[in-house]
C-alpha cells in the first residue's frame, strides 16, 4: 500500500514486464499487485499532469525483489519438509533386507545451506520495505504527502 500512499504508477506492474523475464514468483507478485490496485481511487486522482518519469526503485521494482524472495523462502521450505521427513540417523538399518548402511544424511548442509538463503532473501524484503517507509515518512523524498505525516515523522527523528 506503500505505492498508493506515494502515489505511484502501477505501469512496472504491467503483466508485459513479467513475461520478458518470466520468473514465475514475480509474474505472481506483479499479477496481485494489480489486483490491488485495480480500484485504486488514490492513483486515479494523480494520473494526469504527473511530473515524474518513474517512480523510485522500492516502489517499482517490488515485483522482482519480492518475487524472488518468495522463491528463495518456497525452495527453503521444500528442502525443510524434505528434511522433516528424512532419515538421518547413522548407520541406517532396513529391515527389509537386513543390510546396516553407513552414509552421510546425518549432514546438516541442505538445511543450513537453505535457511542462510532464507535469512538473505528476508533482509533484502526488510531493506527494500525500509526504504519504501523512509519515502513515506522524510518530507525530502516523499513528494508532498499530508503534513501530519511529515510533521511526526520529523519529531520522531528528533526524539520528541
Amino acid at each position: 500500500m506503500t505505492l498508493e500512499a506515494l502515489r505511484g504508477t502501477p505501469v512496472a506492474f504491467d503483466e508485459r514486464i513479467h513475461v520478458a523475464r518470466p520468473h514465475p514468483a514475480q509474474i505472481e507478485v506483479a499479477s496481485h499487485l494489480r489486483q490491488l490496485l485495480t480500484a485504486s481511487e488514490i492513483r486515479k486522482s494523480h494520473l494526469n499532469n504527473d511530473p515524474r518519469v518513474q517512480d523510485a526503485y522500492s516502489l517499482r521494482c517490488m515485483p522482482q525483489v519480492h518475487g524472488a524472495i518468495r522463491s528463495a523462502l518456497r525452495h527453503a521450505r521444500e528442502t525443510v519438509e524434505i528434511e522433516s521427513g528424512s532419515a538421518t540417523d547413522n548407520p541406517l538399518v532396513f529391515a527389509d533386507t537386513g543390510e546396516v548402511l553407513s552414509g552421510g544424511n546425518f549432514h546438516g548442509a541442505p538445511v543450513a545451506l537453505v535457511l542462510d538463503y532464507a535469512a538473505i532473501a528476508l533482509t533484502d524484503l526488510m531493506s527494500i520495505t525500509e526504504r519504501r517507509i523512509d519515502r513515506l515518512v522524510n518530507p525530502d523524498s516523499n513528494e508532498g504527502l499530508p503534513p501530519f505525516l511529515t510533521t511526526h515523522s520529523r519529531e520522531f527523528r528528533q526524539g520528541s
